[in-house]
């Protein structure tokens, strides 16, 4: 069962953003956002990071850093997903305020993002409506950074794929800062392509 939180339809924040500052962000959460057929773009999202994470390899195994206190906002909490199953989909949201970065520790899963952020800082989002997609894992390590007013969403692509997420806030089980659309919004198919 989907649970669609009610958050205002129109709602403007002003968010911490990676250097420091303070920015103002308008979000479509209108429950008829997951109606909007999302295209494709390959031009970068505000704040939207896939960031290559370094391994150390040794005879004794591998070490990567996921994160440093200059590449995230703030900590809130941190949780681990594992999926038993390939093609496991857990999609889509998106947030108010929190920051959520993404690592793949075993496996890979394919992320999508659908940004639902109409102006920043006062002026048209040029992203807005866009979506963007990334392929991650154990092979492909990387950090991904989503700001609040994206939504997305992920697949694991391997059984037994495990995944680091790092929120910026506490979860509040009360007053989650979470707005949720079926996995089938925007017009996305979750599936396999073959190429």
């Amino acid at each position: 069962m989907i649970r669609v939180n009610k958050m205002a339809r129109k709602d403007v924040r002003t968010i911490a953003v990676p250097d420091g500052k303070k920015v103002e962000v308008e979000y479509n959460f209108s429950d008829s956002v997951a109606k909007v057929l999302g295209e494709f773009t390959r031009e970068d999202m505000a704040w939207v990071r896939a960031d290559p994470l370094t391994t150390h390899s040794d005879d004794r195994g591998h070490l990567f850093e996921v994160n440093h206190s200059s590449d995230v906002v703030k900590f809130g909490q941190d949780y681990v997903v594992i999926d038993d199953l390939p093609h496991i989909v857990r999609a889509f949201h998106a947030h108010r305020e929190l920051w959520d970065y993404f690592t793949i520790i075993q496996g890979h899963a394919k992320f999508v993002l659908f940004d639902a952020r109409v102006k920043i800082h006062g002026e048209e989002n040029p992203t807005y409506g866009r979506m963007k997609q990334f392929v991650i894992g154990q092979r492909r390590n990387m950090r991904l950074t989503v700001p609040p007013g994206v939504y997305h969403g992920w697949m694991s692509l391997e059984p037994q794929t495990i995944l680091l997420s790092f929120g910026s806030e506490l979860y509040d089980g009360d007053d989650p800062d979470e707005h949720r659309v079926p996995p089938n919004s925007f017009g996305y198919r979750w599936e396999v392509e073959f190429k």
